[in-house]
């Protein structure tokens, strides 16, 4: 029987189990083949699958049109708004755009209107998607095809790349840490939405921002809110990173851009910023309580 390949392997060992966990109710992440993802999201009306475009179209005018009731009101009007996106370049401004704080002006005798991409009251309001093997072509027609990738809304934010411990140079976590890095080069339009990486084996996963030093990559160590060995360090990290309201949580006030020597620098928050900052929050919030509440 012939040895399976490396990209085999990683898929049957790392990126099939987290795509299954995601699954689960617990996660509520739902999973499309990327046969699927061409076939209803990316084939164009003559059937041409555009491998530049990095947006679910469809979805995103779907979500665009229920979170915004009143305002954006057909599909032109959904549409003006996909051209901004597709339009921005820039990480900072693409989380605003996700934090709901930009606005547009539709016509002249109309008042600007925030516009809402993503519903953090109502979670299940949003449109989480996983699936796997997605092409991509960049510069000089070069094609690159991600891992797990992650979609809210119609929207990339999370990509995540396997590798097997199971060969005999024991490749680590940084080894797909690495390749997010080769992305930000070769595909940069994959990262404009992006909100974190990650690098994962079998064994572990860490979490950073494309093309940073592996030193400032973390492991999520808290499963919160379920329950999963935390002796199973990957499982661990993708119940607790990946679940959808730690998510949302994330996306919305534990990103932030800081300017250190001169330059911007994106920074997402470790798992005990996470957790202290909101018990802080749940404490302040019950002060005004009565006892016994």
């Amino acid at each position: 029987m012939p040895p399976q390949s490396t990209p085999f392997i990683e898929a049957r060992t790392v990126e099939n189990p987290i795509l299954k966990w995601l699954r689960t109710p617990e996660l509520g992440w739902r999973y499309e083949s990327q046969q699927a993802v061409i076939r209803k999201y990316r084939t164009d009306a003559n059937g041409i699958c555009d491998e530049r475009e990095v947006l679910l179209l469809p979805i995103l005018r779907r979500k665009l049109k229920e979170l915004n009731p009143g305002v954006i009101t057909d599909d032109d009007r959904a549409d003006r708004i996909i051209f901004q996106l597709r339009a921005e370049k820039d990480n900072q401004e693409w989380l605003r755009w996700l934090r709901n704080e930009k606005t547009f002006q539709f016509a002249p005798e109309e008042q600007y209107q925030t516009i809402k991409v993503v519903d953090y009251d109502n979670i299940e309001n949003n449109d989480f998607l996983a699936t796997n093997q997605f092409w991509l072509e960049g510069a000089g027609g070069r094609r690159r095809r991600t891992d797990a990738l992650l979609f809210l809304n119609g929207i990339p934010i999370v990509n995540a790349e396997a590798k097997t411990t199971t060969r005999d140079d024991h490749i680590e976590w940084r080894e797909g840490a690495k390749q997010t890095g080769d992305y930000l080069r070769d595909v940069p339009r994959l990262y404009y939405s992006n909100a974190f990486c990650c690098g994962v084996n079998e064994l572990k996963m860490f979490y950073g921002v494309p093309g940073v030093p592996f030193h400032k990559w973390h492991q999520w160590r808290d499963p919160a809110p379920h329950q999963v060995d935390r002796f199973d360090e990957m499982k661990c990290g993708v119940f607790g990173l990946l679940d959808r309201g730690n998510l949302l949580d994330l996306l919305r006030s534990f990103i932030v851009f800081e300017t250190e020597d001169g330059k911007t620098v994106k920074k997402v928050a470790r798992y005990q910023q996470f957790r202290a900052a909101n018990k802080l929050v749940s404490r302040a919030l019950q002060l005004g309580k009565p006892r016994g509440w």
